[in-house]
């Protein structure tokens, strides 16, 4: 971990990513879907919370992380009458944003040819190989929820800074129950 870092809890990663994906105007189940997607990213990649509020500007919010899940699906459909299948995007594709739900492909017994080097989350595909495979287990990254995951301190605090509106602050409901008398 370097000085312009923080360890960050990946349970409390996805509740902020959680949050900010509500303010920016998705539903309950997308805003779980995408946090929980984009820690899965960032956990096992890195860069996974820039790409998260990268999504989360695009107009409109989420559009990104919503063609990447339909692509998915798409292919996927392909795969029941075929052995491979190629998604090709107009512009390139975050890696991130097709991390978590390629992970659940995965325990379908779809996979992604495996390639040589480190890849991160906010590597750049035109396209991307699907194979039909043995099903397969996702990891638990144990390490991960004992450690916590190092995030850029910028990013994060972009991503607190976002969700500040979101719930009333312990401090003020503390405050509200005193003046009422009921605390």
């Amino acid at each position: 971990m370097t000085r312009d870092e923080v360890i960050v809890a990946p349970r409390e990663l996805t509740d902020y990513l959680w949050r900010a994906a509500r303010l920016a105007g998705a539903d309950a189940g997308t805003a779980a879907r995408f946090a929980r997607h984009l820690t899965e990213a960032h956990v096992d990649l890195g860069e996974g919370v820039g790409v998260a509020l990268e999504a989360l500007d695009s107009t409109p919010a989420l559009s990104r992380y919503a063609e990447a899940v339909a692509a998915l699906e798409r292919a996927e459909r392909a795969l029941q009458t075929a052995s491979s299948h190629v998604m090709e995007f107009s512009e390139p594709m975050p890696l991130g944003l097709l991390w978590g739900p390629g992970l659940e492909c995965r325990v379908r017994g779809i996979r992604r040819p495996a390639r040589p080097g480190h890849e991160l989350a906010s590597e750049r595909l035109h396209e991307v190989e699907l194979i039909n495979r043995e099903p397969g287990a996702v990891p638990y990254r144990q390490w991960a929820h004992r450690d916590g995951v190092p995030v850029p301190a910028d990013e994060f605090d972009e991503l607190i800074a976002r969700t500040k509106s979101f719930l009333v602050s312990e401090q003020l409901l503390d405050a509200a129950d005193a003046a009422l008398g009921s605390g």
